[in-house]
């Protein structure tokens, strides 16, 4: 018997028909023990049922119907909504960061005596930027895995996209239910159940997919719940938006609170934002959670100053032809550990500028840093982050003048498109810029960045080594003329948009069909200028920039000034552009409508938009939208409470 047939005269309901011959039978027919079933009250007799609850199970056997025949399973269903780059062994994270051997021994000893009595359910970790939390918190994420002790781990940043409040908890449960099959079990029921948890609320999702499922293991005594799992979120500053951040931790502490025998412990990493400062400070909190700041003291200092040494030793080792057993000198370290000022992101970014491939020379370009702090006149510094920025801006200060606006091109994109472009040869190819001028503009950057060779540009990102390094680029004070100026951005982000959009709607498949998919298809676009052999690269390449241009942010328009001397030409393009062809994508929110409105403040001369017919050609359009309307219309007075445009 094929597997639907048994299914389905076991588990599905029968047919109106089958239902319409069964009640056509006598109406007393003759019992046979075949009927009667096997369940597990197949053959009782005399007895009563009080309180029965009937449950609905319909659902539930469909899901496994359709598991059984299609392979589906919970954790395919739920892989869409996760973020697999943010998980502990992610390659996407490769390698992530973590404590140098013999260092960090306090803090990770503070934390794995808390594994031990979790005297509370919620460590919070915090500090400022580049004292090592993450790396602390793969650290103990590793050796946690190691013993069967992890549950989950989500590590959130902010430049590259793993940031979407929406995938927390989904990803959550999917490593859950890989590390714990017993849970696994559980989260499938929970998603038969109810296949629609995945559109509710983050608070609800964690009850039903989490909390909900090792209650009910805790209940029946499984092992799994015998020793308390660690659930690790590291970085939660950057996860996207305050309220976000703070409704993250206010859920935690909630069902700690409220589910005090849950086997889950929770570690929370994070700078010390003041909302977040806020939410830790309150007294519902004050029982269940230990807080831990990390300071640069003597401890930190002499970690910091381990990994320096180690590090040179290392970079000797891999540069035996430049360098001797006598490199560095005692001195050298000695001010190098002075710069350093016991701050992890610092000494890292030390390293690799010293050890930068590109120049192959240790020797020089530890003699060109050191040369360069002295100069700078900031050895006696007691902030080691006004270090971090001088040497963020000496590595800036090494690209070619002529190539330094590709380069602040690249890096202000990167940022702002991360979410839509997966991939360097995407991004170049949405601002028209070559593979050649993009390893050339990126040649020097080697200290700030991972950059991934052209092999693998198709399908790779540009991963920013430290977070520290946007937020120097993006303050005017820390940076100076390395500042990215957000009203640039925008005007190069509106131009580039509106270049491709008469780039699409100019295509000949797109005039002959009127289809952004079709062009799309075709992977025909002119203005790519970096192809590759693989035409499916293309064609995503192709995809990537019509989706970028679908989901374009009208709302970038606004920003500017009536003064803002890129405002006529960006309204030049405007009217080059053929508005019959426009389309507005689903996630727009408005943005297009309140973007029309702010065109025709502009005043009633605007050649883009006005109320009242021009010529000839415009009377005719109109008279046929009355007809159409069935109703005569008023020229509209703008701004509306709310706008209807169609397109």
């Amino acid at each position: 018997m094929i597997l639907e047939q048994w299914f389905s005269r076991r588990f599905l309901p029968k047919s109106k028909q089958d239902r319409k011959d069964k009640t056509t039978m006598d109406s007393v027919p003759e019992t046979r023990s075949e009927d009667v079933g096997n369940g597990f009250l197949a053959h009782a007799r005399n007895f009563t049922i009080n309180g029965a609850i009937m449950g609905e199970h319909q659902q539930i056997i469909q899901t496994m119907y359709n598991t059984i025949t299609t392979g589906t399973t919970a954790l395919d269903r739920l892989l869409p909504y996760t973020c697999p780059d943010a998980a502990v062994d992610s390659s996407a994270r490769d390698p992530p960061p973590r404590c140098h051997p013999g260092t960090r021994q306090r803090i990770l000893d503070t934390l794995n005596a808390w594994l031990v009595d979790y005297l509370w359910k919620i460590f919070w970790l915090s500090g400022p930027a580049g004292t090592g939390k993450s790396a602390v918190a793969q650290t103990l994420a590793e050796m946690c895995l190691e013993q069967g002790r992890l549950g989950a781990a989500y590590f959130f940043s902010r430049s590259t996209g793993r940031n979407n409040p929406r995938t927390v908890i989904p990803s959550l449960a999917y490593q859950l239910a890989v590390n714990v099959p017993d849970y696994g079990n559980l989260l499938g029921h929970a998603i038969a159940f109810d296949p629609s948890i995945f559109q509710k609320t983050p608070r609800v999702q964690l009850r039903r997919l989490i909390v909900e499922p090792f209650t009910l293991l805790r209940a029946q005594g499984h092992k799994s719940t015998q020793t308390p799992l660690l659930i690790i979120l590291d970085g939660l500053d950057e996860c996207d938006g305050i309220q976000a951040q703070c409704e993250i931790v206010e859920m935690v502490g909630e069902i700690v609170r409220l589910k005090k025998d849950l086997p889950l412990l929770w570690l929370i990493a994070s700078r010390p934002e003041p909302h977040l400062q806020y939410i830790f400070s309150r007294a519902d909190f004050a029982i269940d959670c230990k807080k831990e700041f990390l300071i640069i003291d003597a401890d930190t200092r002499n970690d910091v100053d381990r990994y320096l040494r180690d590090s040179l030793i290392d970079i000797r080792t891999r540069f035996p032809l430049v360098t001797d057993a006598a490199w560095p000198s005692e001195a050298q370290s000695r001010r190098l550990e002075d710069f350093a000022s016991g701050l992890f992101a610092l000494a890292a970014t030390i390293v690799r500028y010293v050890s930068d491939i590109t120049y192959g020379d240790p020797v020089r370009r530890l003699t060109d840093f050191l040369a360069f702090m002295t100069n700078a006149n900031h050895v006696t510094t007691t902030n080691p982050l006004q270090t971090l920025d001088l040497l963020y801006s000496q590595i800036l200060s090494e690209i070619p003048e002529n190539v330094y606006p590709v380069t602040r091109r690249i890096l202000s994109f990167y940022q702002l498109l991360t979410k839509k472009l997966l991939s360097i040869q995407r991004i170049c190819n949405f601002l028209c810029i070559d593979k050649h001028e993009f390893y050339n503009a990126l040649n020097k950057l080697h200290a700030l960045f991972d950059i991934p060779p052209p092999d693998r540009a198709a399908r790779a990102n540009l991963r920013v080594h430290h977070t520290s390094f946007y937020d120097y680029l993006h303050s005017s004070f820390r940076s100076g003329r390395f500042h990215i100026d957000l009203r640039g951005l925008v005007v190069d982000y509106m131009k580039t948009t509106l270049f491709w959009y008469k780039n699409i709607v100019e295509d000949p498949c797109y005039i002959s069909d009127g289809s952004f998919m079709v062009v799309a298809q075709s992977a025909t676009l002119s203005g790519l200028k970096w192809a590759s052999n693989d035409s499916e690269e293309d064609l995503t390449a192709s995809q990537a920039i019509l989706l970028t241009v679908h989901a374009g942010t009208w709302s970038y328009f606004m920003a500017l000034s009536d003064d803002d001397p890129d405002l006529k030409e960006t309204l030049n393009q405007l009217e080059d552009l053929d508005f019959r062809y426009m389309l507005v994508s689903k996630d727009d929110n408005g943005k297009f409508a309140k973007f029309t409105e702010w065109l025709f403040s502009r005043g009633p001369h605007n050649t883009l938009l006005h109320t009242e017919p021009q010529d000839e050609l415009e009377v005719t359009l109109l008279n046929k939208v009355v007809r159409e309307v069935g109703r005569r219309m008023e020229p509209v007075t703008l701004p509306m409470v709310k706008m209807n445009i169609s397109l």
